[in-house]
């Protein structure tokens, strides 16, 4: 939610904030997070029905700083597919139900699509074999696939656009019978790096 200082005159509103924050954050404790503009404070909350108790509570802090007046605490709810905020209160729950079953669609598909412009493969998945015959056999079945790849004796190296079929390759190994006990696989997401540049950070280790 946010609560919107720009109907207050420009010269107060600095103060204002400053004023409003500590009693809001003393009130809230650990209820919510909060953040703060020049003219808007924000409120952040995981729920619905926890957003408008919170709402109230601010309310009821602006009253007791004398600036009073309900349309400035606004109940907003971010809808992923959209990537934007929305007022609570004009979004029927179907829709926000619908936003967050397809999010997780949505962000992969996102991904593929940054990936492919980029050029740059999101992830990296690093498989672990015991023996250089099984990673021989994994190399087969990858390259017969179109998977790109990079190998050692017993390490193979490949890339996906997104999480999604970085994980699915688990899968598809086990199902093939290519994952032998001992084998480990690790999925890596592409980020910056602290020295300049990209690289690879290791994200997860999935059951063979």
């Amino acid at each position: 939610m946010s609560i919107a200082l720009d109907e207050l005159p420009r010269a107060k509103r600095k103060s204002r904030v400053k004023s409003l924050l500590p009693a809001l954050r003393a009130r809230l404790g650990d209820q919510a997070s909060i953040s703060v503009g020049r003219e808007w404070i924000f409120i952040y909350t995981s729920t619905a029905a926890s957003a408008a108790a919170i709402a109230q509570e601010a309310r009821d802090v602006l009253t007791q700083h004398g600036v009073a007046s309900p349309e400035w605490v606004r109940t907003e709810i971010w809808l992923p597919t959209a990537e934007r905020w929305r007022d609570g209160a004009d979004v029927p729950p179907a829709r926000i139900a619908r936003s967050y079953e397809n999010a997780d669609k949505y962000r992969q598909a996102k991904e593929k699509e940054r990936s492919v412009l980029a050029g740059v493969p999101a992830w990296r998945v690093k498989i672990t074999l015991s023996s250089g015959r099984e990673a021989e056999a994994v190399r087969e079945y990858l390259t017969d696939r179109g998977w790109r790849l990079r190998s050692s004796r017993r390490h193979v190296f490949t890339w996906a656009d997104c999480e999604e079929d970085a994980r699915a390759l688990s899968a598809a190994l086990h199902e093939a019978g290519l994952l032998a006990a001992g084998t480990r696989i690790e999925i890596e997401r592409h980020v910056p790096v602290l020295s300049g540049g990209t690289g690879f950070s290791p994200t997860d280790i999935l059951p063979p």
